[in-house]
């Protein structure tokens, strides 16, 4: 009886043993995947930010192109009155 109990006994420290290897394993793991993590997020970071940056730009340059378009209009209007004005002072 008492061989049975150190037996189980036994079986117990190296079973609990053996979870313990496997729960220091999945720890290790966990940290590397962590760092993983952390490397990915400030990567997709950076893209977000990049693409952040070129709508902006996109929308600046869209902006000043139409300004320009209005601009080009008002001149082209401008010059029209200015030919009307000479053609009538003749």
């Amino acid at each position: 009886m008492e061989t049975d109990l150190v037996a189980q006994v036994v079986k117990y420290d190296e079973d609990m043993a053996r979870l313990q290897r496997q729960a220091d394993s999945i720890k290790v793991k966990l940290i590397e995947e962590q760092k993983q993590l952390l490397q990915l997020e400030s990567c997709f970071d950076r893209v977000d930010e990049d693409k952040k940056r070129r709508w902006l730009e996109l929308e600046i340059l869209a902006s000043l192109k139409g300004r320009a378009h209005a601009a080009s209009i008002l001149l082209a209007q401008a010059t029209i009155n200015i030919q009307k004005n000479a053609n009538c002072g003749e």
